[in-house]
């Protein structure tokens, strides 16, 4: 009888163990009724947390800035959500959900703000990319991923929803009404859809401001980038696209010996930005294993400008990696890290 006490007390400690309680972005319980075969779910928390030094010039040194610091910060929350109904008879959903949360500086105070001429560190881009792959030659297929490419001369707006309203079968709406994020219309269509009284729509929006998100899916890897696009777009115009830099992220001064004076960036690059994406794949019932490699990077700028002479000015990009590679059970329902890494490529100016 003891035994059995203690057999059930360890049964309920699992039941409430972190994979059981990791939030789910919806139920499927409550649309699928009955027809849910199997469901399970858990977290991962991705965290680049790196600290960069103003000591590489000998203008920051001379206004004894060099020494200082500021350390950065990229937060990703990712929700795996994994479920077969008995109305699929062959495919299993996986469904990943990430929040990202960035900022140049825990604090929002950046290390080097002299206006118009140095300027340091900023964010300028952030991008998240996921490929899955079976490795039992399992089938997969990647079917949706959210939000769409939205681009923004000034001011954009985006909205990522998800809902409820998983199509069955993937013939009525796919993550319901997901097909609207970011301002693009249009659904997965189909000949099955919900009642109302089984919708329940959970709503992430954001506001960019002279910022832009691009999808940049390949085969079956989502993929995205979050980037600067006023006054120089941080994903096109790096450091070894010098020209285009100048261009567009400076001003000549004409009153002051024709010298180049940066503009202001906007506020989501020196302060933090937030937003979510959503992907989706089909896998093969019968595939025991799944390999999700997740590869997340934060670029952070770091511009000198003042100087009449255009290649005596300077622009810098630290960017900060990390890279994961989770082997997923989809019968035993576990998972592990099968590699992790963290890096650093700095990116320089190449007149």
């Amino acid at each position: 009888m003891l035994k059995q006490i203690i057999f059930l007390y360890l049964m309920i400690l699992s039941a409430m163990s972190s994979d059981s309680e990791c939030d789910p972005f919806f139920d499927p319980y409550s649309v699928f009724n009955k027809s849910i075969v199997d469901y399970w779910c858990f977290n991962n928390y991705i965290t680049i947390q790196k600290k960069q030094n103003c000591n590489w010039d000998t203008w920051a040194t001379n206004k004894k800035e060099g020494g200082r610091n500021q350390t950065s910060q990229l937060i990703v929350e990712e929700h795996y959500n994994i479920y077969s109904s008995s109305i699929w008879n062959s495919e299993k959903v996986v469904v990943l959900y990430q929040k990202y949360f960035g900022t140049p500086s825990i604090g929002n105070k950046i290390l080097v703000n002299n206006e118009h001429e140095h300027l340091a560190f900023f964010q300028t881009y952030i991008n998240i990319e996921n490929e899955l792959k079976t490795t039992d030659n399992g089938f997969y297929r990647l079917v949706k991923e959210s939000p769409k490419t939205v681009n923004s001369v000034r001011t954009l707006s985006t909205t990522v929803e998800t809902s409820k309203e998983i199509g069955v079968g993937f013939l009525g709406q796919l993550l319901g009404s997901l097909g609207k994020d970011a301002g693009v219309s249009g659904k997965v269509g189909g000949n099955f859809a919900f009642s109302k009284s089984q919708q329940n729509t959970k709503t992430e929006s954001t506001s960019f401001t002279d910022w832009g998100v691009e999808n940049k899916r390949y085969g079956q890897t989502s993929k995205w980038t979050i980037h600067q696009q006023y006054p120089f777009d941080g994903d096109d115009d790096t450091p070894q696209n010098f020209m285009n830099w100048i261009g567009k992220a400076t001003d000549r001064n004409y009153k002051h010996d024709f010298k180049y004076f940066a503009k202001t960036l906007p506020k989501l690059s020196t302060n933090s930005i937030e937003g979510c994406v959503v992907s989706v794949w089909l896998v093969s019932d019968d595939t025991r294993y799944i390999e999700v490699t997740t590869k997340v990077s934060h670029g952070l700028g770091d511009w000198v400008v003042g100087s009449n002479i255009k290649y005596h000015n300077n622009y810098h990009v630290k960017e900060h990696n990390y890279i994961n590679t989770k082997i997923i059970n989809l019968i035993e329902k576990t998972h592990y890290s099968k590699f992790k890494d963290i890096f650093t490529v700095n990116i320089t100016a190449n007149h």
